[in-house]
């Protein structure tokens, strides 16, 4: 049941940073584009959605197809194959249910996906290098909260 709680957990994380992403590059494309202030929060709304269903999508894919392999052994050109394919997945079921986009939307999500996640992925790799090869106090506390005898777990 851990894994599993753990693989949610994972999968809402990746969601929220990736509709903070996509609002944040968005915010920027429109206000260069002259789009309307008026428009932004639905448009904003409409791109955190985006973002959170591409990334819990990707990080769906990622776990089920990748989910034996350690950070170091995946590859960023697969990892950004994979971010493409789901974010293409979620524009093609949108266009399906709500009308066909633009082809240049298909394009632009694919690659933020892909950009995003080999961004993720690179992220995630520098932090947890960080952690295990580090000598701070924070390290030490982590392996202090995590040390069954003292915990109970």
């Amino acid at each position: 049941m851990k894994g599993f709680l753990r693989l949610i957990r994972g999968i809402i994380g990746t969601g929220l940073t990736w509709a903070a992403g996509f609002v944040g590059i968005s915010v920027v494309r429109f206000a260069l584009f002259g789009v309307p202030w008026e428009a932004f929060p639905e448009l904003a709304t409409q791109r955190a959605i985006l973002g959170f269903v591409t990334g819990g999508t990707f990080a769906g894919i990622l776990s089920l197809t990748e989910g034996r392999r350690t950070l170091e052994d995946l590859s960023l050109r697969r990892i950004a194959l994979w971010g493409a394919v789901g974010g293409f997945l979620i524009t093609s079921g949108l266009g399906f249910f709500y009308g066909l986009a633009p082809w240049w939307f298909f394009v632009e999500i694919s690659l933020l996906s892909a950009g995003f996640s080999s961004g993720s992925v690179a992220i995630a790799r520098r932090s947890d290098t960080k952690l295990i090869e580090g000598e701070g106090e924070s390290v030490r506390s982590l392996e202090e909260e995590t040390d069954p005898e003292r915990t109970g777990f």
